[in-house]
């Protein structure tokens, strides 16, 4: 095998596969720097679910959304992006890595030429990105085959589109050796040394005389057109420093580049409130990488060995940047900052929970409205005594907040339209109850005589609606950077938290569209469930009791209801201590925001206290409101003895309670597992531990007849519904379907024998 054919060993032929540009560039990359296929794996994972899939991450890229839509032109949008990013990684690559390959400076067209060989990872994406697409849209999304057809078109259409305008800018401005020094490509080496000895560029400086040649990688034989593969020529017969001004053009041209991309990033910011400028999320995503990928190959070819330190450096002051500059003072939105701070003290903190007097008008006040829940209930349930119905909902998201809709949508058709009625309190966490706000609302209008059917496919679609994308929409264009709303407005940042509640309100038509003070005089006449939210003060884990009605009693678990005064108050209750802020000014949509405030996706809540106190997801404390829930029994469980024939506690979870946690056998690599991570894993399960200890004392020493009853969703670890801001039809199709499950029949059959229904 070794004997010659056609002239060619067999070596050579092995050496022309070994030395072929496209592999010598993707060897170069793993080589020389790796940091810069993070990107590539980042995009890789995404699309493959194996990265952010508890987020929702991956629904960003392959089923993205455009004016509300899911369809050729929102995929179109994205192909163009990717494109951009496409060509800011050959771009970049082609910095960094071309002096390693004089071959470049050779050929006509040689940042074409450099793009096709550089195909490997671009081209893998391409396909990848296609095959999982058309995988999830057909099996996740439901879509038609024509459909799917469609949005690829529409993708690939963009993806090339853009790819054929920055070729096209390139062959503008990219010359090559031969154009530079004025020789014809077929002239021998001998002509092209007598053209460079005369050349201009002989003239240049001494210095650049002395540069020496950059090491290079072997490449024997490279792709002319996608189709076609030549032989490679020689370049050592070129001076350097003249090779070098073939490379050097680029960066003016790789300047241009990202200054338009930047320039893009701050249009869409500007304007990120016109729907028209809020293109899918994953092609803002895509457009933000490509310019951190051409920042960083500029770095480096301005620093070389010193980049990795400066780029650490800088994302350390990112990171500083990102925490001073979106995250510190994000408001909750129609309270009033102006005035002076209130002092956020153990002193102030005391004098607020020991207030007997306001605890004593509180607490006559709730009784006022159970007497209001009395005299309803004893209509509607026919009876002297009725069941007393509390709603404790979990958290979890988008798929909390339809679970929560669907299944008191549910409860209430089972129980002809009455059981929001019966029910006085609903409190819990996070999506959850955004769920279940959007009901009570709905159910307040039926109360008006609205015609609302609370089971229509309209509701239950408006809840589910995806949320996802203007969050990330805006982190990539607004809140990476600094704002520019401060140039033109200075009490409102419009950040993610700004988008995420208005697209909360057009998702759920403006119905909720209203401010804290809106809700109490319907709660107070029991023409609708009260509702309490208790999300987590950052700064020492208390909670912050937010309510329609005054309910200091909240605030105190001490003097005030027993003899007991030595303790730690643990709840703030928001609207008396916040009383010179105008709390019932509060937006309900920014309250909601507050309970659902999971780290990172939305901005802390910071509130005008001294020193500044943060707030975030209720889930960190309780994640089903079975706290506020027990304690409220325990302040009026003389009333509920004597004026009802006991309680019902309803109870929406997005995971089954006694669910396992499947751990497997730990690997060779780790015998044991992560302490955090297990810890954050179980965290749903201490607080089940703790809650159901809680209630079974309260029911030991109140003496009250109390059943819990759970409604579960089916959310099992291989095939788990993300915690995340966007549902797939799959998904929400899933949703529905739990409440066929035999144990939420038997929980609905269990109810109904509990409040005497046939």
């Amino acid at each position: 095998m070794s004997e010659k054919n056609d002239g060619i060993t067999l070596r050579t032929r092995f050496q022309r596969v070994i030395y072929f540009f496209p592999v010598q560039l993707l060897i170069a990359q793993f080589k020389k720097n790796f940091i810069l296929l993070l990107f590539w794996g980042f995009l890789f994972g995404a699309i493959s679910s194996n990265l952010g899939v508890g987020f929702g991450i991956p629904y960003l890229f392959l089923y993205p959304e455009f004016l509300g839509t899911v369809d050729f032109t929102s995929h179109l949008i994205l192909g163009f992006a990717c494109g951009g990013f496409i060509m800011a990684y050959n771009i970049s690559t082609y910095i960094l890595y071309g002096y390693s390959f004089p071959i470049i400076a050779t050929l006509a067209r040689p940042f074409f030429k450099f793009c096709v060989n550089n195909f490997i990872i671009p081209v893998t994406f391409f396909l990848s990105y296609i095959y999982f697409l058309v995988d999830f849209q057909l099996n996740s999304q439901f879509e038609s085959t024509m459909t799917v057809s469609t949005n690829v078109l529409g993708f690939a259409l963009g993806n090339t589109i853009f790819i054929i305008i920055s070729l096209t800018y390139f062959f503008s401005t990219n010359r090559s050796i031969f154009e530079i020094l004025n020789i014809s490509e077929a002239s021998d080496p001998e002509k092209q040394s007598k053209n460079l000895a005369r050349g201009f560029f002989y003239k240049l400086d001494n210095a650049s005389k002395k540069m020496h040649r950059v090491s290079e990688f072997r490449v024997e034989t490279y792709l002319i057109n996608p189709f076609k593969i030549g032989l490679a020529r020689g370049s050592k017969h070129y001076e350097t420093y003249t090779l070098q001004m073939v490379f050097s053009q680029n960066h003016i041209n790789a300047s241009v580049f990202e200054t338009v991309v930047i320039a893009t990033i701050i249009i869409l910011g500007i304007y990120r409130d016109k729907e028209i400028f809020q293109i899918p999320a994953g092609a803002s995503a895509m457009a933000t990488l490509a310019m951190i990928v051409m920042a960083f190959s500029a770095i480096y070819s301005w620093l070389k060995e010193w980049s990795t330190i400066v780029l650490i450096v800088l994302i350390l002051i990112g990171v500083y940047l990102a925490s001073a500059n979106i995250d510190s003072f994000n408001k909750a939105y129609g309270i009033d900052y102006k005035q002076q701070p209130t002092p956020y003290t153990s002193k102030n903190i005391y004098a607020h929970n020991n207030d007997s007097a306001q605890v004593k008008k509180d607490i006559f006040s709730h009784l006022e409205i159970l007497e209001n829940w009395k005299k309803k209930n004893q209509i509607i349930q026919n009876t002297e005594k009725p069941k007393l119905v509390f709603v404790n909902v979990s958290g979890g998201g988008l798929r909390s907040g339809m679970w929560s809709y669907y299944t008191l949508a549910h409860l209430d058709s089972v129980f002809d339209n009455k059981f929001l009625d019966h029910t006085h309190l609903i409190t819990g966490s996070s999506g959850g109850m955004l769920g279940a706000a959007y009901v009570r609302e709905l159910h307040g209008r039926r109360k008006k005589g609205k015609n609302i059917h609370l089971k229509a496919d309209k509701y239950i679609a408006n809840i589910s609606k995806d949320l996802l994308n203007p969050i990330i929409f805006t982190t990539a264009v607004h809140d990476l950077y600094f704002r520019f709303d401060h140039f033109f407005r200075e009490d409102e940042i419009r950040d993610r938290a700004y988008a995420f509640e208005k697209q909360f309100h057009k998702n759920t038509n403006f119905i909720l569209d209203k401010k804290i003070r809106d809700y109490t005089k319907p709660e107070a006449d029991s023409d609708i469930p009260l509702l309490i939210l208790s999300p987590t003060i950052l700064n020492d884990s208390r909670k912050l009791i937010i309510a329609a009605q005054p309910s200091a009693f909240l605030a105190n678990k001490g003097g005030t209801i027993s003899a007991q005064n030595d303790y730690t108050p643990e709840n703030i209750e928001f609207t008396r201590f916040f009383k010179n802020h105008n709390p019932y000014d509060l937006k309900f949509s920014s309250a909601l925001r507050m309970n659902a405030t999971f780290p990172y996706i939305l901005p802390n809540v910071s509130l005008p206290s001294e020193p500044l106190i943060q707030v975030l997801d209720a889930g960190i404390r309780d994640n089903f409101g079975t706290d506020i829930t027990l304690q409220y029994l325990s302040i009026f469980k003389d009333w509920i003895k004597e004026n009802t024939s006991g309680v019902v506690v309803v109870q929406i979870r997005d995971l089954f309670k006694n669910d396992v946690q499947k751990g497997g056998e730990p690997s060779n690599f780790r015998k044991n597992p992560s302490t955090i991570g297990t810890i954050y894993t179980n965290l749903t399960n201490t607080h089940n531990y703790s809650q159901d200890n809680a209630i079974q004392e309260i029911v030991k020493w109140t003496d009250l007849p109390i059943e819990v009853v759970s409604l579960q969703m089916k959310n099992v670890d291989e095939d788990k519904i993300s915690l995340s801001w966007h549902l797939t039809r799959k998904e929400k199709n899933r949703i529905k379907n739990s409440m066929h499950l035999k144990e939420n029949i038997n929980s609905i059959i269990r109810i109904k024998e509990l409040m005497g229904y046939d």
